[in-house]
């Protein structure tokens, strides 16, 4: 039966068809053996009978369509998501019953008075997740608060609208922990592409932020090595571990930093992690054990719960500005 509808399941199951829409909705509540046992029917009938969901009779009901635009650039460095951070929203959306619709943008779109809100009709979307780590459309912002667009921002530092990883306290909270253990001499690592031009995103400054405020309220001196791609950085490593005060833990952002900087250590005759330690902040890897590095991890599934949360609480009072959720990164 191609066109099923509720009424075809209720009779087969011998129920009404509000219970068979309350049950494929999702917002049947049972508990009791006999209640769990018949949902499970109604879903299996539900399947046999080839039934779906009518979108457009539910949105009329409902005045949503159930789906979100998860807006990006059309330029990959601007807008790079982790395999994990994908799976993670489309995960939180999957719980609020909401589908996950790709929009890649370019900036003409993004910065016109007329084409970025017919991107809701268009896109057939409820409201935005904007992900956009830098270089944003300038006019972006502004076109979204004055048509009033239901929009969140992944990973933008701001007050209103946003969730983004907090980077600062949770540096800071680590470096200093780091600090009580016995390790006096702590240095972050950062390694840059050749191209490399600084961006006023947060996650370039926080991290530094984070360590050096951490140190300095010890009393101990920052140690921050910049290293750029195609630059002897064995070199400029292994005079980092061949100071007096040879740091005994060093911090980095970047997983192609870790095999230099076990090299580099190899090469002075220091064991890693006995006598020098590892904190990698953010994503994970699989180039080093996991037992021979400590790991200040991103939590995908905390942000992405709250960015969707956010959003839609905007849908239902989109003139009305919500206060940003940082996550904490995970120790």
């Amino acid at each position: 039966m191609s066109h099923s509808t509720l009424h075809d399941i209720a009779n087969r199951v011998g129920v009404t068809p509000v219970t068979v829409s309350r049950v494929l909705s999702g917002t049947y509540k049972a508990k009791r053996a006999g209640a769990l046992k018949r949902a499970e029917q109604i879903r299996q009938v539900a399947a046999e009978l080839g039934y779906r969901v009518n979108v457009h009779a539910r949105a009329m009901r409902h005045g949503r369509l159930g789906n979100i635009a998860l807006v990006m650039s059309k330029d990959p460095s601007r807008s790079l998501l982790h395999e994990r951070e994908l799976t993670a929203l489309h995960d939180a959306l999957l719980d609020e019953q909401l589908n996950m619709v790709i929009a890649r943008l370019d900036d003409k779109t993004l910065e016109s008075e007329a084409d970025l809100p017919r991107v809701l009709t268009e896109y057939a979307v409820d409201g935005m997740l904007i992900n956009y780590k830098k270089n944003i459309p300038p006019m972006l912002e502004q076109l979204i608060e004055r048509h009033r667009i239901p929009a969140v921002w992944i990973a933008r530092k701001r007050k209103h609208d946003a969730t983004y990883y907090a980077y600062r306290n949770s540096i800071k909270k680590a470096v200093a922990e780091q600090i009580k253990a016995g390790h006096g001499h702590i240095a972050m690592v950062f390694k840059l592409n050749p191209d490399h031009q600084p961006t006023d995103h947060y996650s370039e400054t926080d991290p530094l932020a984070g360590y050096e405020k951490a140190m300095l309220d010890a009393g101990l001196k920052p140690q921050c090595l910049h290293v750029r791609w195609g630059s002897d950085e064995l070199s400029q490593l292994t005079a980092l571990l061949s100071r007096k005060s040879r740091p005994t833990l060093l911090l980095t952002r970047d997983q192609q930093t870790l095999l230099p900087i076990l090299a580099a250590a190899y090469h002075m005759g220091i064991q890693v992690p006995d006598d020098l330690q590892i904190m990698l902040i953010g994503h994970g890897t699989a180039l080093i054990p996991a037992t021979d590095f400590k790991h200040l991890r991103y939590d995908y599934d905390q942000l992405a719960e709250a960015a969707v949360k956010l959003l839609v609480q905007k849908i239902k009072t989109p003139d009305h500005p919500i206060k940003s959720r940082p996550i904490p990164l995970c120790g």
